[in-house]
């Protein structure tokens, strides 16, 4: 009995290892070499079973497994002998998919007075440039290669687009006095930017590009606001709200600049580690407040921000695997991806947990 012990023990240890790796990741990326040492290892552990007088229920979960990995390796082996353009196309498909995952916290069933409509145009801009890269994929393939995916790419596009016009209409169709509570809800989401990405966070792997969207944003709910303090919206909690508008502007204005000068006196390996450094503080985060622990118990909005402060980062690395192409980086990107996609995932199932 020992020894099934210890064989079901050795079975178990492959099968955590192949569920690291391999459960749910994307197979564009994977080490096919592993994944023949986890058969290799499995199909020795299926001859000790083998051996064995009675082995119970083990030996059927070591032929289930087995197959089970032996499909998977044909299926990256599949994805992964497609070519260049095919490693392309799934990128792309990632960054999209990760691309509506901030529609969905952010959008999806949320009061659309409030939303934030400098993230949702920078939605549009991204969901538009991975529709023009496969597109370009697509015109050197044969017909109907990656049909399906830009088919979803171009209908969730469309989907955003609409939100652009939905969301400026349900603010005007707001009296004057609510439109105020929605403006300061507006520059709230801001400040709320500011404390996530930026604040006591170093300069080098800020994204300045975020932080211009901020700024705009703010100008434009600073312009909305005097209009309606000219309009005889002049209560006290509003005329405040202008001036911490005004303040946080030139707060922002000024770190923009520093930002910059930060960047531009990086080294790309030197950002590379700092963007690594931050994306192990957010692993961490996830670990202390989320792993095995139960969905209905845990706090989702945390897990937005960590999300969100994920995805600032792997905005960040791309932008320096487009620019420097270092190694190590586009590694980290990759990893980064994939905690990311689980991250997304488990947000979503907790949600679903907590509606029943």
């Amino acid at each position: 009995m020992s020894d099934l012990r210890t064989i079901a023990d050795r079975v178990q240890t492959i099968h955590d290892r192949y569920r690291r790796e391999f459960a749910g990741k994307s197979r564009i990326s994977r080490d096919l070499a592993l994944l023949d040492q986890l058969i290799a290892s499995l199909q020795g552990a299926q001859n000790d079973v083998g051996a064995l007088a009675d082995s119970g229920e083990l030996g059927p979960l070591v032929t289930t497994r087995l197959k089970l990995y032996s499909d998977e390796r044909a299926a990256i082996d599949k994805a992964q002998s497609g070519g260049p353009d095919e490693v392309l196309a799934h990128r792309i498909a990632d960054w999209g998919w990760l691309n509506h995952r901030r529609y969905v916290r952010h959008f999806a069933g949320k009061s659309r007075p409030t939303r934030d409509l400098g993230l949702l145009r920078e939605i549009v801009t991204e969901q538009r440039r991975y529709r023009d890269e496969l597109a370009k994929l697509m015109s050197r393939q044969e017909p109907g290669w990656r049909g399906e995916l830009l088919a979803q790419i171009e209908s969730n596009l469309k989907m955003y687009t609409a939100e652009l016009d939905a969301i400026p209409a349900a603010r005007a169709e707001q009296g004057a006095h609510r439109r105020v509570g929605i403006l300061a809800t507006a520059a709230n989401t801001q400040f709320s930017h500011w404390r996530n990405h930026f604040a006591e966070k170093s300069r080098r792997t800020r994204r300045a590009a975020l932080l211009r969207r901020m700024i705009a944003a703010l100008e434009g709910i600073h312009s909305e606001m005097e209009t309606a303090r000219d309009q005889g919206i002049k209560s006290d909690s509003h005329i405040s709200n202008i001036g911490k508008v005004t303040s946080r502007l030139e707060l922002y204005r000024r770190e923009l600049g520093l930002i910059e000068q930060a960047a531009a006196s990086a080294g790309p390996d030197e950002i590379a580690r700092g963007l690594g450094t931050d994306a192990n503080a957010q692993f961490s985060a996830y670990r202390a407040g989320f792993a095995g622990k139960s969905r209905n118990q845990v706090d989702e909005a945390a897990l937005n921000t960590i999300c969100d402060q994920l995805q600032e980062i792997v905005r960040g690395m791309d932008t320096l695997d487009r620019t420097w192409a270092r190694p190590v980086n586009a590694k980290n990107l990759g990893v980064v991806i994939e905690n990311l996609k689980q991250y997304e995932r488990e947000h979503n199932l907790i949600i679903q947990a907590k509606q029943g």
